[in-house]
């Protein structure tokens, strides 16, 4: 039997107060593109999560376990290659009252510049737009320092 610790769970409801992000010169935020896939799974990929493939990567597009529509997909970029991410997961479909920013990862040569914090701003803005009163994230408590 192990003693594994429960993720913890981050919310917010203060989206009045919401700043807008901004990223360093030479990166960009932006949505998910037709084509975005393999660049998405090689950042997902530096994560530290299970691994990644196109077949996982798919079943959370078409709505496996929950929605994660392609418009509340967020990346970074520097160079128009993708260097960080995150998306919105609406578990049971549209209809609850809070929706999951997950998944959130930046490669680790592009790490220290505050490109999560514009990534989880950026996704933050969108559950806002999509009328959410109160998102959430989960993480493992061996990535307290990335908060």
């Amino acid at each position: 039997m192990t003693n594994q610790i429960p993720q913890l769970r981050m919310g917010f409801t203060r989206f009045d107060e919401l700043p807008e992000p901004s990223v360093p010169p030479g990166y960009a935020l932006r949505t998910f593109r037709d084509g975005d896939e393999d660049g998405w799974l090689s950042v997902l990929g530096t994560g530290g999560w299970d691994p990644w493939n196109r077949e996982r990567l798919d079943a959370m597009l078409t709505g496996g376990h929950a929605v994660v529509p392609r418009d509340g997909i967020v990346f970074a970029t520097c160079d128009e290659r993708i260097v960080g991410s995150a998306c919105m997961t609406l578990h049971g479909g549209d209809t609850l009252a809070a929706a999951e920013v997950g998944w959130v990862v930046v490669d680790p040569a592009h790490r220290g510049r505050g490109l999560a914090r514009a990534i989880v701003l950026a996704m933050l803005g969108l559950v806002r737009e999509r009328g959410y009163r109160y998102a959430f994230l989960r993480t493992e408590p061996f990535r307290v320092p990335a908060i």
